[in-house]
């Protein structure tokens, strides 16, 4: 694909209408889809986890077998190392606060600190990244104005649809392989 010409879409919608939608799209480009994909880890499997398995499972399923588009999975953990790499400055300070909260609140109320063995707090690394800072580089990446409080972004965002932003990003610029930023 000719990453100059090609166009950048993206929508919140329903489940159920995203392969109509990709198809829109089908008609005069070949879309690159990708989606979040979710890995194992420790906590329980909630019910929501469940549903969004078989959600991605459909999806697959329907993308590839009616429209015969290639999927790219992407996990959580990419794309918030790419998120710590690409806006460095602004994942330090926020990361750092964060550690430094928290290991004060351990202190006052006798449990976990995030401390090193030499005492010194604990270095930012990407594991910290959470929705909040992924919610903050989207915004600087795309500049996408903060809201009045009580108002919606002008663009509709909320909740899942920054971490769709952020996949969709990191695939975005990823596949036009772009030197790191520091916006």
């Amino acid at each position: 694909t000719d990453c100059n010409k090609a166009e950048l879409t993206g929508f919140n919608l329903d489940n159920e209408l995203i392969v109509d939608k990709i198809t829109q799209h089908y008609v005069k480009w070949r879309p690159k889809v990708v989606i979040e994909d979710i890995v194992g880890y420790r906590l329980k499997v909630s019910k929501q986890v469940i549903s969004t398995c078989k959600f991605i499972g459909e999806l697959n399923y329907r993308i590839k077998s009616e429209l015969s588009l290639d999927i790219e999975y992407v996990t959580r953990g990419k794309v918030k190392k790419w998120i710590f790499e690409a806006f460095p400055s602004l994942c330090k300070e926020r990361i750092d606060t964060r550690i430094a909260y928290m290991d004060d609140y351990g202190e006052k109320n006798n449990r976990k600190r995030y401390r090193s063995k030499d005492g010194e707090l604990r270095k930012a690394s990407f594991h910290w990244v959470d929705d909040r800072i992924a919610i903050a580089a989207m915004k600087r990446l795309w500049n996408i104005p903060t809201p009045k409080p009580g108002k919606r972004n002008v663009y509709g965002f909320s909740s899942h649809s920054w971490q769709a932003l952020a996949v969709g990003s990191f695939a975005v610029r990823s596949e036009i392989q772009l030197p790191p930023l520091e916006i």
